[in-house]
């Protein structure tokens, strides 16, 4: 079999991830964090202000807010169908941005 038939790696949605380098794998990651602390604003602002109210009592006074914050993040940041999403959105920019400067070229 040759290298031209074998299949270049995707994601779930069949976009080539290959096309990711260092840096936005980590532009990926970075997007993924700010959506999950989005999605858990609340938790994360209760853990918080009961973290600054017990100061140094914050493990035993705010455990049960912690856990709370935990149970809400933890499936956005183990589950790896999120971190594709994010690695699809850049792809798709990337392959936007490349389409763009082929017209460019072509007009």
């Amino acid at each position: 079999m040759s290298e031209n038939n074998q299949k270049q790696p995707k994601s779930h949605n069949g976009l080539p991830v290959w096309m990711l380098g260092p840096d936005d794998e980590k532009q990926a990651r970075k997007n993924l964090r700010k959506m999950s602390n989005q999605k858990c604003e609340q938790q994360i602002k209760a853990f918080v202000e009961c973290s600054r109210q017990q100061g140094v009592k914050v493990f035993p006074k705010c455990n049960s807010l912690r856990n709370e914050m935990s149970e809400c993040l933890m499936p956005f940041l183990n589950d790896p169908k999120f971190l594709d999403e994010e690695r699809d959105k850049i792809v798709l920019l990337k392959i936007q941005k490349l389409e763009k400067q082929l017209q460019e070229r072509k007009g």
